[in-house]
């Protein structure tokens, strides 16, 4: 009899443990929203990227490389959320190579 209250409370603990999600679960990219210069590059270059906000689940960015006034790459970035994960998407384009 002991040992069955005993599982019958063990069960009750374990089903009123019940985990919830936070905010750490649930990642937000607002903060890329806007113009951005890359300051660990290069003394020769300058990178920039701009980002805006599509909706909830996709933002879309622009970044390009410039080295003696020359654009030498540029790439196109999406992050999307596809089932429940975040996915990052980059289309980079090599103009130049010096």
């Amino acid at each position: 009899m002991k040992l069955f209250l005993f599982l019958l409370l063990f069960i009750f603990s374990l089903n009123s443990c019940e985990s919830t999600k936070t905010s750490v679960d649930k990642p937000s990219f607002d903060f890329l929203v806007g113009e951005w210069i890359i300051t660990n590059e290069k003394s020769d270059r300058k990178t920039f990227e701009s980002w805006k906000k599509v909706d909830k689940n996709t933002f879309l960015g622009c970044g390009f490389t410039i080295k003696n006034n020359d654009t030498i790459s540029q790439e196109h970035l999406t992050i999307t959320k596809i089932d429940d994960k975040w996915i990052l998407i980059v289309n980079l384009e090599k103009l130049k190579t010096r």
